[in-house]
């Protein structure tokens, strides 16, 4: 992938992450609900983690790649209530 096209799918994903992630009405259980967003939150901050990190690995090819990728994953797991 191009870098500006991947700088702009992380992009969007934080902008959206506060918005857009879902709320699990359907869950009725305020205990479990929690839990379920939870992890929810756990696993999207670290696949973002991952994708992050293995963009800013010189092995990758892009150059200068904090240039371009406006968020980091604190950024996201801010949006997100961090992790827990």
């Amino acid at each position: 992938l191009k870098i500006e096209r991947l700088a702009s799918a992380l992009s969007t994903l934080v902008d959206a992450a506060g918005t857009k992630a879902p709320d699990f009405v359907q869950i009725q259980t305020p205990s479990a609900r929690r839990d379920v967003a939870a992890r929810y939150n756990t696993r999207l901050i670290e696949a973002y983690t991952r994708v992050y990190a293995a963009v800013l690995n010189p092995s990758s090819g892009y150059d200068n790649p904090r240039a371009s990728i406006r968020h980091g994953p604190d950024a996201l797991s801010t949006v997100l209530g961090g992790l827990e």
